[in-house]
């Protein structure tokens, strides 16, 4: 198995700017970053980092994916949404695999009977904790027991690694296997 470790994968700011974008269906404005993501184990990658003006969530899309490889196009197709915690300095998302489902990709939601099971290359890098305890009325949510990771606001990088982590080392983690 390759040795995954996310502080060997290169990020650099190549742009930063203000405007508009559309993200589930609906119109946004805000901040975006964009990365070049020079993964060893992968190849080049150009990730955005979006701030959302107007609600207090974060996101991340590829904008570019490896050529050489054509099963990456599956994790071009996800997004990553990440939430505000009840410490405003922090956003949140679920900690959780992309996953190969015949021709389609999902992903596989981690609770916490199945800390264990998460990566190492995630549980050694990312904040774990419970939903139940990030969010103000998580504690009576169904999904109090599902592990989030947690990221500083200004750690944009982070939220580009966390992408790089639950999404695309997942994927080739699969066609390795198979092929």
């Amino acid at each position: 198995m390759p040795r995954y470790d996310l502080r060997k994968v290169d990020l650099e700011l190549i742009s930063e700017r203000s405007g508009p974008w559309t993200a589930f269906g609906h119109g946004r404005t805000g901040n975006m970053k964009t990365f070049e993501a020079d993964d060893p184990l992968t190849g080049k990658w150009t990730l955005v980092v979006r701030s959302d003006n107007a609600r207090p969530e974060i996101s991340v899309v590829v904008m570019t994916y490896p050529s050489d490889r054509v099963f990456y196009a599956k994790a071009a197709k996800h997004t990553i949404l990440f939430k505000q915690c009840k410490d405003k300095k922090k956003f949140y998302s679920y900690v959780s695999e992309a996953q190969i489902d015949g021709r389609t990709t999902s992903r596989h939601i981690f609770n916490k009977d199945e800390r264990m099971k998460v990566p190492k290359w995630i549980r050694s890098y990312f904040d774990i904790r419970l939903y139940g305890n990030v969010v103000s009325r998580g504690k009576n949510s169904p999904a109090k027991n599902n592990l989030v990771a947690t990221i500083d606001q200004d750690d944009t990088e982070d939220f580009a690694r966390f992408f790089i982590a639950t999404r695309i080392w997942p994927l080739k983690e699969h066609y390795r296997a198979v092929m």
